[in-house]
Order: structure tokens, then sequence, then C-alpha cells
């Protein structure tokens, strides 16, 4: 039985053996040559009508001796530069200029045939090794910005690079900042045709900064925080961005918005400034936008408590000092209660047609703009820059529809007539169709990249250079390029937003808007010295709530100089930030005027130290108690009266 065992796995060992034979018998020569260059990952390049296979050589290379697949194989390889590469690939001495190129032989021999395979072997200049360190070092140990690495050597060896964290730097070099600084893993490999080294560095990548965060945190406002700058109901002010940033708010009245977002409507719209502080790591910054609020609906509401109302928001439980703070000595009055229903003295002395008088009849009047004269001589009152402006501005273009003083009004230019007051040239008023569907009504707009962007939408749109239609491709504008009083965003009839067209002024660089000269009507308000500016400022508000309800215009297309040019112009109003206070004074005139047009207010002090204008005296101190009342008539009959009083504060 043991014999019988023996004998079948003799036979069966044979039937293998003889197996194997069978099958090395059957692979070819040829096959073996493609073994060969596939194993040294050689490629083939044609010379003298000759097939030559190429091997990149940074380090030494393991040349194979035979097939292990194969029984019988012979492989032997022969160098013919023994002094730079070896017989067996072993890199004796590198020329550290230049790629030598190692001439070498493969001889195979197998089942009694014979065949030679010409190679080249391009020695580089340096190893995988030194192709490592060199990409190492070129490899920053803080990424702030996008990055390019050099990454081939010789032309022949490659280093492959990746990022372990492809949020804040990807492998195609493109830095996304984080929020924190963080830490990741550059790894790289380089290698030649047969060879690999693998190395890594570790580099921290910047997180933001509090400048990019502050940066973030108003386009996250003007995007997201505050939507719309139209507020119809309480607010949630936002108190942190990012977890990081502590946002602190303030309101410049809070008897119209307070800190926390509640409003206070009545029955005219008003304007406030809505501040925020950021604070980030002890870091400070600040961001400030014009709220509009809307008002209350007067649809069933009698006349006399809309009155009521008025007079409350007027008779102020407490009221503090207000300066202008350019212009020296036009400030006589502590403050003023903004007794509504009030008039002033217009006198005409029209220009006549001259350079300053061209007689171009508007294509349209679109805005009032203001300016005060910056001429603080004691006689530079409205009659004085009337007579100028009617004995030719001193041989000038420079002209304006009114002037105003603490006193009166000097009407010199008709209104449906240009005049040249604003700093914008001949640039006409226009809307440009942004492209973009309104979801809210007064969107904040800001710059990005250069283009305007609404609600985190781009226009597409650019502002202009100081020649219209054309481009001005050498600035990248910023939202920090914008004027202050900004840019026109209103509704069309199509349900997008549109934008009034834009220059940037260079005089000024600043953003400014189309319009001013060709379809405004021009005011000056005099700052001459000895002048009471609150009297000018209400005589001024006064005007402009006529003017808008002449021309069918809104509050809002009430601008200053400085929204046309970039000029600090009202600079009496603007610096002193009354812009918003000024708007909502002309919104009640108006509203009074319009709405209650059939009703005389008659003011009266109670006390010395106000007068029947509502003006206070300096002499006031704190906690001081001011009198005044009001009687309200309507056909000659009284219909409301009452008593208040102001303490000073």
């Amino acid at each position: 039985m043991n014999k019988k065992i023996l004998f079948i796995l003799v036979l069966l060992l044979g039937i293998l053996l003889f197996g194997c034979d069978k099958a090395d018998t059957n692979y070819s020569i040829d096959e073996l040559k493609q073994y060969v260059i596939d194993t040294v990952h050689a490629y083939p390049q044609e010379a003298d009508g000759e097939t030559v296979y190429y091997i990149n050589v940074a380090n030494d290379v393991a040349l194979p001796k035979s097939n292990p697949d194969v029984k019988g194989t012979e492989i032997s390889w022969t160098s013919y530069d023994i002094s730079s590469i070896d017989s067996d690939g072993n890199i004796v001495e590198r020329d550290t200029r230049r790629i030598l190129d190692i001439d070498f032989e493969c001889k195979i021999t197998y089942n009694k045939e014979t065949i030679y395979i010409p190679f080249i072997f391009k020695l580089t200049t340096i190893s995988l090794e030194t192709a490592c360190e060199r990409f190492k070092s070129q490899l920053p140990t803080l990424i702030f910005d996008d990055r390019t690495f050099n990454s081939t050597y010789d032309k022949i060896i490659n280093v492959a690079w990746t990022s372990s964290n492809e949020e804040v730097f990807s492998n195609e070099g493109k830095y996304i900042k984080p929020l924190n600084d963080t830490e990741i893993i550059i790894t790289f490999i380089a290698s030649d045709s047969n060879n690999r080294v693998e190395d890594s560095k570790v580099i921290k990548v910047q997180g933001k900064t509090y400048l990019d965060l502050f940066a973030e945190c108003e386009e996250w406002l003007m995007t997201d925080g505050l939507k719309d700058t139209y507020i119809t109901d309480d607010i949630t002010l936002p108190s942190k961005y990012e977890g990081k940033v502590n946002l602190t708010w303030t309101s410049s009245n809070d008897k119209i918005i307070e800190d926390n977002g509640k409003i206070h409507k009545t029955y005219y719209e008003q304007y406030a400034v809505l501040r925020c502080k950021f604070e980030v790591e002890g870091h400070l910054g600040s961001y400030s936008t014009q709220v509009k609020i809307a008002a209350l609906d007067t649809n069933g509401v009698s006349d006399n408590d809309i009155i009521q109302k008025i007079i409350s928001d007027i008779a102020v439980d407490s009221i503090g000092k207000r300066e202008f703070l350019v212009y020296g000595n036009i400030n006589q009055k502590y403050n003023a209660i903004a007794f509504c229903g009030g008039t002033y003295t217009e006198y005409e002395l029209i220009t006549p047609v001259q350079i300053n008088r061209p007689g171009i009849t508007k294509t349209s009047t679109e805005y009032i703009t203001v300016h005060d004269t910056a001429n603080n001589s004691t006689s530079a009152n409205a009659k004085m820059h009337a007579q100028y402006a009617y004995n030719g501005s001193g041989n000038s273009e420079t002209s304006w529809h009114y002037s105003v003083d603490e006193s009166c009004i000097y009407h010199q230019i008709p209104d449906e007539e240009v005049a040249y007051h604003a700093g914008d040239g001949r640039r006409v008023f226009g809307l440009v169709d942004t492209g973009i569907k309104a979801t809210s009504i007064l969107p904040q707009l800001y710059i990005k990249n250069g283009t305007y962007h609404i609600l985190g939408q781009d226009t597409k749109l650019k502002p202009y250079n100081n020649q219209e239609g054309t481009t001005f491709d050498t600035k990248v504008y910023t939202t920090e390029d914008i004027n202050s009083l900004g840019v026109i965003v209103e509704i069309g009839a199509n349900g997008n937003y549109f934008i009034g067209k834009t220059y940037y002024n260079t005089g000024y660089g600043l953003i400014s808007n189309f319009g001013g000269n060709r379809n405004s009507i021009g005011i000056e308000s005099c700052v001459n010295s000895g002048s009471d500016y609150g009297h000018t400022y209400r005589n001024l508000a006064l005007l402009c709530a006529n003017l808008c309800i002449e021309n069918n215009l809104s509050t809002d297309r009430i601008r200053g100089h400085h929204y046309f040019s970039g000029k600090p112009c009202p600079n009496s109003i603007l610096t002193t930030n009354l812009w918003a206070d000024f708007l909502t004074l002309v919104a009640r005139e108006k509203f009074v005027k319009e709405k209650l047009a059939a009703y005389k207010f008659n003011w009266s002090s109670l006390s010395s130290n106000i007068d029947s204008e509502g003006y206070i005296s300096l002499s006031v101190k704190k906690g001081d108690e001011v009198k005044y009342k009001v009687e309200v008539k309507k056909d000659n009959n009284n219909v409301y009266s009452a008593s208040f009083t102001t303490i000073i504060k």
C-alpha cells in the first residue's frame, strides 16, 4: 500500500514538473523583453531609426537579473560609463551641472535565444532626497495667501504634494482662510522612473485676523444681518459674528430706534443712524448705516389724533445742546424745540441769463442738493450770495437756485433750469437695471471684487471714471470708495433693483452720483459769522419740504453736495452727524404741509429761556426747564391746545 502511494506522488510531481517546463517553453523572448522594460519603467524614443529605451535615474536602480516566473531566464546589464553608473544600477558619481545620458545594454537569454535591448539612463544632477530638501525649503512656515511651488527638478524628478486639510489649503495651492490659525501637514513625494522618497512638513495656516473678521462682519451685516434698512417692525440686532466678534449697537436717536432695535413709529417717515462697534480680543472696529423707519398708516385715524401724535414727537421730555463745529461763531442758541408748521420769508433776485445761468431747461428734477457756503465772513448772508450770483459769480459758471440764511431765503435761478453747483459736470441722472429681483425695500449697496453687490448678489456693474461711459480700469474699487451718502437703490417696474449712475471723482477720490447739476435744485445754506445756524437749518428744512412737495419728490431724494462729487459739503451738517436728523425734520414738515394743510399751528413761549420759535437761550443750565404751548386752529377755531415742559440735559 505504501509503495502505491509513493508511486502516485512521484507521478503527480512529474506531471507538475513537465507542465512547468512546457509553460516556460511557451513564454516568448519578446514577452521577456517587455517584462524588463516594464520592470525598470522605461519609455521608448526613436533615434536613428532604432528604438532606444530611457530611464530617469535620480537614485540607484534595482535592475532585474531574471524573471522569477520563467525558469531559465538570464538577464544581464552592461554600463558604458561605469564611472557614473555601474552595471548593477548603482550611482557612482553624478555631474551636478548637467544631466548625463549613460548608455546601457540589457542582454536577455532564454530557451537558447538571446536579444539585446539598448537603454539610456538619464542621470539627474540631484538625488530624490535632495529634491525633497529643495521642495521642503520653499514651503513657508506660515500660509496666508494662495501659493504655487516648484515641483519639477531637472525636468525629470517630479514632486507630488498633498495637504492634510483642503478646507484651509487645497492641493491646488488655494488658501481658504480658516477662523483660527490651523496646523496642516504638507506631504510630498519625489520620484524618478523607479524610486520614490517621501517627506512632510507641518505648516501653520493663518486664520482670520481681526481686520478680516471686521470686514467679513460688515459684509455679513449688509447681506444678512441687516438686509433691509427700511424698518417696518422691531428688529433683532445681532450681538455676535462667527462666535468671536462682539457687536454693540447704538442709535443716533433712541426716540426713533433704540439700541436694541425697538422702533417708535409716527405718521411720517423718520431717519436715524445705527452704529455698531466691533470687538474681538481687544481690537475695535465700527460700522454704521442710516435706517429709515416706516410711517404709521393714517387710514381711519382722526386728524386730532394725528395732531396730538405729531406734537408729542416735538415736545420731547429732555433736550441737549447742539453744536455746529466746523465754522466759528455760527451757533448762538443752545438748541431748539423743532416746532412744526413754520414759515419763511422768500425773496426773488433772478440772475440774468449769463455765464452762470446758461438757461438750459432740465430734463427732469430728481434731487434737491443741499450745500453750505463755507463762507464765514460776517456779511456772507443769503442776500450777499444772491447778489453775487446775480452779478455773474465772479465770471464763473458756478450757480445755484436758492440761498438760505437765518432770516430769509433768496431765489436766484428758476427751479426748472440747470445750475452748476454739484461738481458732477454735465452728467445726466439715470437708473441702471441690476437684473437682481428685489426682496427688500432699501438694501445696502456695497462693492466686492470691483463691482456693486446687493444682498450677496453681483450686479456686474462697475463705477465709472470721470469721463462718462468709460471704465476706470486702473483702480480696484472697494466699499470704502463710495461717498458717505451712498448710491440710490430703487425698485423698478419690473421688480428688479435699479441703481443710480455713478462715476469716480478723482479730485476727492470717491464714487459719486450723476444728476447733481443737470437734475437737481441746488440750495446754499449760509454759515456767516454771527448768525445762528440753527435758524438757517430750520429754514433749509422748510424750503426742502416745500420743494419736495412741488416736485413730487420723496425725502430720500434730498442729498448733500457730497453725494455728487465727494466734497465734504454741507460740512456743517455732515460733520455733526445730523444728516438723518435733518431728513426727519424735512419729512415732518412735508407731512404737516400735505396732511394737515388745513390747520395752523401757533407756538408760544411760556418761559424766558425759550422764544416762540423754539430756540433755547445759551444761559440755560443742566436741569433747567423750558416751557411753551401750542394752539392748533382750523378755520380760526381752536381744535387742540396744550402746554409742555422740556428739561435741559
